[in-house]
């Protein structure tokens, strides 16, 4: 797995769900391709035209450690700001570059605090790696329950974070209190 074989169960997978069949697969069925942003008291409709994935993210990875932001707005993600930023896929091809060669990286279409959109069909969904599919149309409305605290590797010596991924993404926490945080 070290060599990148674990990769192989990608592509047996991707056969196996009719990913090879890009070209054909159906667009997403948002009412209007249309989705609505919330960031406070301001709603936006953002039009996402035909695409074939919605991606909500409000971490600077995905996908085994992707970095799907382009460089310009790498700065402007944050874990803790309560906002979730919004891209698209037009296709598996396009998912395809993004994974694999972390190129034609898609544009952050909206940040917002909350979203909401209408399916009129049913869709496959996926959150924290779990997929799960709806087989009617539906409501979706996707806001911040409550935060989390994240584990990540210190900061480690070279070969542990590479390319884009920056360690200093994840700010650091204090200790809690009582205790100097020291190991001893």
């Amino acid at each position: 797995f070290k060599c990148g074989v674990g990769k192989i169960c990608y592509a047996c997978q991707a056969y196996r769900s009719g990913m090879f069949c890009c070209c054909c697969a159906r667009y997403l069925s948002v009412r209007e391709n249309k989705v609505v942003a919330t960031v406070g008291d301001v709603s936006t409709h953002v039009d996402l035209g035909r695409v074939r994935q919605l991606t909500l993210l409000n971490i600077n990875s995905y996908g085994a450690g992707r970095v799907p932001f382009r460089r310009e707005e790498l700065p402007e993600v944050s874990p803790a700001d309560g906002k979730l930023e919004m891209f698209t896929m037009p296709n598996a091809c396009s998912f395809g570059f993004v994974m694999g060669f972390q190129c034609c990286l898609p544009k952050v279409l909206s940040r917002a605090s909350s979203y909401s959109l209408e399916f009129t069909a049913g869709e496959y969904f996926q959150m924290d790696g779990e997929s799960w599919t709806v087989k009617e149309g539906c409501q979706v409305h996707i806001e911040r329950n409550r935060q989390t605290q994240m584990l990540r590797p210190p900061t480690c010596p070279i070969g542990i974070w590479v390319g884009r991924q920056d360690p200093g993404f994840w700010h650091h926490t204090m200790p809690p209190r009582g205790r100097s945080g020291l190991l001893s």
